[in-house]
């Protein structure tokens, strides 16, 4: 069985159940698993729903597209009334 370095995966685990005020990632190609996408293998937006459970906000700002991912992508996409 090949085993795999996952060093970075329990220290955002980690961090993510142990936050106080506020958690802050940033990762252009952040990707967990989710319902119908069984190939991923980590829990981190696990971690992160249930850290989101306890507190009283969340915002989450994530690019529509990370190959096209620019300040001014973010910022038209946060203030379109889709967001």
């Amino acid at each position: 069985m090949k085993t795999m370095e996952h060093s970075i995966h329990t220290a955002y685990l980690d961090v993510i159940r142990n936050a106080k005020h506020y958690i802050y990632i940033e990762n252009q190609f952040f990707i967990s698993q989710s319902a119908g996408h069984r190939d991923v293998l980590n829990g981190i937006g696990e971690a992160l729903f249930q850290r989101i459970l306890l507190a009283h906000k969340g915002v989450t700002i994530s690019p529509m597209d990370p190959k096209t991912s620019r300040r001014g992508d973010i910022i038209s996409c946060c203030s379109s009334s889709s967001c």
